[in-house]
């Protein structure tokens, strides 16, 4: 450490060569903080009966491009569960309607339906958004209160499930 110490201190101009050359520090700060990242909030999933007369489920959330530059949600969303008998069931859903750009710092409302019947009896839910530049997007879901729940304890539930059959919702 006392080397790295009298490497700069002999010379401070190499901390300037450090921190300000190429590829530098400050360089790849800012492209991390300009990378293009996504918040989902979840608002409400409510059935529906299509023109077909067949039983679907829409969801609704609210999405925001948290980066500088302008992104697109790809047309389908994936949708993850486990049925109470711990089979794992996988769906895509379609984005209604043409609004599906996101311009940065503006939230937008989206609603996705998904033509399948059982989808509101599926516990440990995981929507993916995908998006046309930049990073997908899971949100997490609770099945009965429709929370979100963060990924550390979605595994963490969604093991103790698997192994044990244990599904534990909090009630508030």
């Amino acid at each position: 450490m006392s080397r790295l110490i009298d490497y700069f201190f002999n010379d401070p101009l190499r901390l300037l060569y450090f921190l300000e050359g190429t590829g530098g520090i400050w360089y790849w700060m800012s492209q991390w903080r300009d990378r293009i990242r996504l918040r989902v909030q979840f608002v409400r999933e409510e059935p529906f009966i299509s023109e077909d007369l067949d039983e679907c489920s829409s969801m609704t959330c609210e999405v925001e491009n948290l980066g500088s530059r302008p992104t697109s949600l790809e047309p389908t969303v994936g949708l993850t569960g486990y049925t109470p008998k711990r089979e794992f069931r996988r769906y895509k859903g379609q984005i209604v309607g043409l609004g599906r750009d996101l311009q940065p710092h503006k939230p937008k409302m989206v609603t996705v339906d998904f033509s399948a019947r059982d989808i509101s009896f599926l516990l440990f839910r995981a929507y993916s958004f995908r998006l046309t530049r930049g990073f997908s997007k899971s949100l997490r879901v609770w099945s009965a209160s429709q929370r979100i729940i963060g990924p550390l304890r979605f595994k963490y539930e969604l093991v103790r499930f698997k192994w044990f059959g244990t599904y534990n919702e909090p009630q508030t």
